[in-house]
């Protein structure tokens, strides 16, 4: 499996190496650079142009802002790209390693896991702009693997124990950088269920209750939520930036 996962890695990493152009990308920018300024998170969007004063917000991506807009101001575009990079390179290879563990070892698993994501990699790449989503990619591929050591009985009580607290510290660096963190609590409601009646069950519904406990761990609370549902209520945004269209 190494050389699979290290050359899914090397593809995801290679995908992502063009230039910082993307919009929406400076619009994450300009909101870290404002946080920055401030000192503190705003509660109302100043940038917006859908109302004619400024209205509430709740910046759920507000920690992808201000790092981004931090290492930008420090080191400039190409390091946030190295950074992206990295990432999606991280991405190729948990795809391979998660690939490998659900099938059990089998040894055509890996070659026709890497055969299928260097296929897909030409159609997906328009998606490997500098914007929160990389993290809304890369961190589902960490939860499932550690999900698949949490169902693993070859896995010890206390490496479970360590594996349920970094999983908690992810969810709080999900919630505070992407709305996908629904789909991490929605991933884990579904192997919740899945463990009944199976030794993993109390790992399971342990990481689903530090979940819920974590959402709340944001400068607006629980609240943080209802910004990143209303992108998917509202029409508008879709048709703003390409990559939230339909394929």
């Amino acid at each position: 499996m190494s050389w699979t996962a290290w050359a899914s890695a090397l593809a995801f990493f290679l995908a992502g190496l063009f230039p910082l152009f993307n919009a929406d990308a400076y619009g994450h920018l300009a909101q870290g650079r404002q946080i920055a300024a401030l000192g503190r998170v705003p509660r109302v969007d100043f940038f917006s142009f859908w109302q004619p004063t400024p209205q509430p917000w709740k910046n759920y991506e507000w920690a992808y802002d201000l790092g981004t807009w931090l290492i930008y101001d420090r080191l400039g575009a190409d390091a946030l790209i190295l950074l992206k990079c990295i990432a999606l390179g991280a991405l190729g290879y948990l795809l391979v390693v998660l690939a490998e563990r659900l099938a059990r070892g089998a040894k055509l698993a890996a070659p026709l896991t890497l055969g299928a994501l260097l296929l897909a990699l030409p159609v997906a790449r328009f998606r490997f702009t500098a914007r929160p989503q990389i993290l809304g990619l890369l961190f589902p591929a960490i939860l499932l693997v550690g999900i698949s050591a949490l169902y693993s009985e070859l896995t010890s009580s206390r490496r479970k124990a360590w594996i349920l607290a970094g999983l908690a510290l992810l969810h709080v660096a999900w919630v505070n950088s992407h709305g996908s963190h629904l789909f991490g609590v929605a991933i884990t409601l579904i192997f919740t269920v899945l463990s009944f009646r199976t030794a993993g069950f109390r790992w399971m519904l342990g990481l689903l209750l530090l979940q819920v406990i974590t959402t709340g761990c944001t400068p607006f609370g629980f609240s943080i939520a209802t910004d990143a549902v209303s992108h998917l209520s509202r029409p508008e945004y879709r048709e703003l930036v390409v990559e939230w269209a339909a394929w």
